[in-house]
């Protein structure tokens, strides 16, 4: 078990590691987030559970994104000092999916606000955030879904962030 801790603060330790590690959870959340508030919507945005576990997930999603943002801006930083160097392809390639990363971890903070405000006891008021916030978090679906494909292809595609990267 001991071998265990180690290689994972080792791997924790690694800014790469960090991000693959922290970014998959956020991932996962963004793209399944929609469905939960499916679920509140079907009960007419009424359920006081139900609202909590959709702004929970929204909040964690956040938290984990801003974590994984600042573990992908040390892994960039590192990304410096390849040998060979970057080719152009593969610094466009990082600063397209910085750019989508970057304040990443504020858009699942909007379909977590609207659903708060579901809380609102006046009906148009709960079912138009409600609505709201069914509609941003599949804008966030479709945001996590680009941010990750980028990511992906930096590492499938250009082979940066991999303990060894191939020419």
């Amino acid at each position: 078990m001991n071998q265990y801790i180690k290689e994972f603060w080792e791997a924790w330790n690694d800014p790469h590691a960090r991000h693959a590690f922290l970014v998959h959870t956020p991932l996962v959340l963004g793209a399944l987030g929609v469905f939960p508030l499916l679920g509140l919507a079907w009960r007419g945005f009424k359920s006081r559970p139900m609202r909590i576990v959709c702004i929970t997930w929204f909040i964690l999603m956040s938290g984990l994104a801003f974590m994984a943002e600042e573990a992908g801006e040390a892994a960039a930083g590192n990304l410096l000092s390849l040998d060979p160097p970057m080719t152009g392809a593969e610094a466009r390639a990082i600063e397209h999916h910085e750019e989508l990363g970057e304040d990443g971890w504020i858009w699942p903070l909007i379909p977590g606000v609207l659903t708060a405000l579901t809380f609102i006891p006046k009906r148009p008021i709960r079912l138009g955030a409600g609505i709201l916030g069914v509609i941003a978090a599949i804008g966030v679906s479709a945001w996590v879904a680009v941010t990750g494909h980028a990511g992906g292809r930096l590492v499938y595609v250009h082979g940066l962030g991999v303990p060894e990267r191939t020419p």
